[in-house]
């Protein structure tokens, strides 16, 4: 019997891992603090701005442990993140941010490294984000990480 229960709790944990493994959060103030434990008074790691992305590794309680996109990791607290506004960040150096989803188009504005957008919609590899100023246009897929 205690064998079964086992295997049955064993199985419910591996199961729920994977549902986990390919959620991605956004970050929903313009100030929020990812921590280094699962805990209002633990050391804060750094600062992260609205729409910053965040994929999730596991959920304790309120609190969910955090990869980003150079592979660092903490705590981020579920009242501050979400997963509607699916947030992107730019991963690459001088990126031109389009009027449309090709390169016939204007560019608007260039962005680098480290910036966060939301996505607003999507067209074959092509995305429509804005940043949390409210700047919106067109970024190439293989130039941002996140909820793509």
């Amino acid at each position: 019997m205690k064998r079964r229960i086992l295997t049955v709790i064993c199985i419910l944990f591996l199961s729920t891992s994977p549902l986990l493994a390919n959620t991605y959060i956004s970050v929903v103030g313009d100030r929020v603090n990812l921590r280094a434990e699962p805990s209002t008074n633990a050391d804060i790691l750094w600062t992260l701005g609205r729409y910053f992305p965040l994929q999730v590794e596991r959920k304790q309680g309120n609190w969910y442990r955090v990869e980003d996109f150079e592979g660092d990791r903490g705590w981020i607290h579920n009242s501050v993140a979400n997963t509607s506004n699916r947030g992107v960040i730019v991963v690459r150096n001088n990126v031109n941010v389009r009027s449309g989803p090709s390169t016939y188009h204007d560019i608007l504005f260039r962005t680098t490294y480290g910036v966060a957008f939301r996505i607003v919609k999507q067209e074959r590899n092509w995305y429509e984000v804005e940043h949390p100023e409210g700047h919106k246009g067109w970024i190439r897929g293989d130039m941002l990480w996140g909820d793509k």
